[in-house]
């Protein structure tokens, strides 16, 4: 009898690991694919054709947060765009610059 019921909880242990292994990847998941929209998104509204372009600076997101296409692919990211707007100050605090990247990474994280 104990020794089922070892196996029993044994297997539901992995099992719950196993949950949690796949919850992770598909968190990861969903969040390269956030980034490859906004970053896609981005590119297409700063028309960018140099690495100049690429870099952000608060005064670039401030004149593409009035876009309605940046403001839709935020919302369809589950980003919250008016806490976003509150935080674009914190976030270019120390750095007058920042690469779209960790831009985009930082506003994915808030």
């Amino acid at each position: 009898v104990y020794l089922l019921l070892t196996t029993i909880t044994i297997m539901n242990m992995m099992i719950g690991v196993l949950v949690e292994v796949v919850k992770c990847a598909q968190h990861a998941e969903q969040m390269s694919c956030d980034i490859k929209i906004l970053r896609d998104t981005f590119l297409a509204a700063v028309d960018a054709r140099s690495l100049d372009e690429l870099v952000m600076s608060k005064e670039k997101v401030w004149t593409l947060m009035q876009e309605d296409r940046i403001l839709r692919a935020l919302q369809a990211c589950s980003v919250d765009v008016m806490g976003l707007f509150e935080l674009v100050e914190f976030i270019f605090r120390d750095d007058e610059r920042m690469s779209l990247g960790g831009f985009l990474e930082v506003v994915l994280q808030a």
